[in-house]
């Protein structure tokens, strides 16, 4: 896996990020904040290496990662993080399997 070179910023893309521990750990690591709500532009944004983002919508910045970005959530997340699928799930691996799943 290929490191950022020594010297080239990291930007930390907040625009969607309600916490203020998230933007102060990001500037504790050094990293550049780009937010919209603060007047970076578009596409500064596009380039940002990391995106936090604390809305459940996020499919569509999903889609259009890069192969170099991160973001803070896995793909089908929804899946777990939401009680009635979830439950959806814990029923489904409870007939496929019964003896692991007897709680």
């Amino acid at each position: 896996r290929k490191s950022r070179p020594v010297g080239e910023e990291c930007l930390f893309n907040a625009s969607l990020c309600k916490y203020d521990v998230v933007r102060h750990a990001a500037k504790e690591c050094r990293w550049r904040l780009v937010d919209s709500n603060l007047g970076a532009t578009a596409e500064e944004e596009e380039r940002c290496n990391i995106y936090w983002i604390d809305v459940s919508n996020i499919y569509d910045r999903m889609q259009r990662l890069r192969p170099w970005q991160r973001i803070n959530h896995f793909p089908g997340m929804t899946n777990i993080a939401r009680k009635a699928r979830m439950a959806q799930n814990l029923k489904r691996m409870r007939r496929l399997f019964p003896r692991d799943y007897n709680f």
